[in-house]
């Protein structure tokens, strides 16, 4: 049914629910797209970010969100 997840040493980490999971190996982070939102997941399956965000930048210190709501953006920075 064209959904992702992870398993790791035969158990699953990330759930099989996401239409896309791109790993970005400098941070060994997986960015995870289910509808039109976005989230971060660590490769031990620990949640970094939920999935609600528009758009998810992983950079080499930091995470760059963007997330609109009703005509007010807002960008979150969260360091890594």
């Amino acid at each position: 049914d064209g959904q992702f997840g992870l398993i790791k040493n035969k158990k699953v980490v990330i759930d099989f629910r996401y239409q896309s999971i791109d790993y970005s190996g400098v941070n060994n982070l997986f960015i995870v797209t289910r509808s039109t939102k976005t989230g971060v997941f660590n490769s031990w399956g620990d949640k970094i970010l939920a999935v609600k965000y528009d758009e998810v930048d992983v950079k080499d210190t930091h995470i760059e969100t963007k997330l609109k709501q009703k005509g007010n953006p807002s960008t979150l920075l969260l360091g890594i």
